[in-house]
């Protein structure tokens, strides 16, 4: 069970990062589904997902390595390779639910990343030979559901089954990177424990070097310069996206390094759901009632889930320090036996002393006589 402090931190962290992230994904949103019009008044469509990735992780970086010359206090004890393998799906999941956005909605993107428990357990199965309470396995299918009811559309007319296919492809695709990449990172943890810094440093640096092959052969790189002096305003968005991803990018670090990838997959899901609201709200993207149940059903499956989870959680501690009571008894009660042991055997050798001095001295005293 956490303690009182360790639950304070996990509730700033927990509301750090909901709220970056909220306006991370409101501009973010603005930058991927809004047109911006130039001087000569026409429209574009901003459509560079390695250059917008890459932005934010050339940033970070730097951001991480001046945040470091300052205030480097804590060396680096993490081998590289749990970093560089990491960063691969660390860019490749942002890239391809961006790729997403040019087929489907913003809100039937989140719903689709909301259903990453599912690649969790799928990847635990297959490949971790986990095995799951009943409880998980329904609130797996509750969650399966939900995103069926919500994909559902009977009448819907807006795009056709080609690119919903191809979009909700795609973020198939980004979920199985965050699935391997969470995997990944609590291998890391669970290894060797990277500070917040030396985590967001590392993990964007291997990243930025990743980006720099796509960037250069898809020729996004000079595209996305001509966007900018072309639509200035851009600029502006990419800015409010950096800075408050970059705040978000600290609170995330420090819940990997204090509490795993679990909890950080839950709070990301909640701050998911709560950007639907505000998406309908600010970009007027209409959801049938059908699709607010099956919403509802999945954050119900997900919030079931982690009840269930943490409950597991603080049996399992119960249990484990049930089990090593019980092993100092067991050692206390053999060294007790073992003392005890000792002791009588002591006993009995000087009894046995005492019964050879004993006859010396009968035979000594047997000799005198018979002189």
């Amino acid at each position: 069970m956490l303690e009182l402090h360790r639950k304070i931190k996990l509730v700033k962290i927990s509301i750090g990062i909901i709220v970056s992230h909220i306006i991370m994904g409101i501009f973010q949103e603005r930058i991927m589904k809004q047109p911006y019009i130039n001087s000569d008044g026409i429209s574009s469509q901003f459509s560079l997902p390695f250059a917008y990735v890459g932005v934010q992780c050339f940033v970070y970086t730097f951001i991480a390595v001046g945040t470091k010359l300052i205030y480097d206090r804590e060396k680096n004890e993490t081998p590289q390779k749990y970093f560089a393998m990491p960063a691969i799906f660390f860019v490749l999941a942002p890239v391809f639910s961006n790729m997403a956005l040019k087929w489907v909605s913003y809100p039937t993107q989140v719903i689709g990343k909301a259903s990453k428990p599912i690649i969790v357990m799928i990847l635990g199965v297959l490949i971790g030979r986990k095995s799951y309470r009943a409880q998980k396995y329904v609130s797996v299918i509750f969650i399966i559901f939900g995103v069926i009811m919500f994909s559902f559309k009977p009448n819907s007319e807006e795009s056709n089954n080609e690119n919903l296919l191809y979009g909700n492809s795609l973020i198939g695709l980004s979920l199985l990177m965050d699935g391997f990449l969470g995997a990944l990172q609590d291998r890391m943890r669970s290894i060797s424990k990277p500070t917040t810094l030396n985590l967001m440093l590392f993990m964007n640096a291997w990243s930025s070097l990743y980006l720099i092959f796509p960037l250069i052969i898809t020729n996004e790189g000079i595209d996305f310069i001509y966007f900018c002096l072309t639509h200035p305003k851009i600029i502006i968005d990419l800015s409010v996206t950096v800075t408050v991803g970059t705040i978000g990018q600290f609170f995330i670090a420090q819940m990997i390094s204090n509490f795993g990838a679990l909890p950080l997959s839950l709070v990301m899901t909640v701050r998911k759901f709560l950007t639907v609201f505000l998406s309908v709200i600010i970009f007027g993207n209409e959801l049938s009632i059908i699709q607010w149940i099956a919403a509802g059903i999945i954050f119900i499956a997900l919030v079931g889930d982690s009840m269930f989870r943490g409950k597991s959680s603080e049996s399992n501690e119960s249990l484990q320090e049930t089990l090593e009571t019980e092993n100092d008894d067991d050692t206390n009660k053999s060294n007790l036996k073992s003392v005890i042991i000792h002791k009588h055997d002591l006993i009995e050798s000087i009894k046995a002393i005492d019964a050879d001095n004993n006859a010396v001295l009968e035979k000594s005293k047997c000799n005198d006589s018979t002189k």
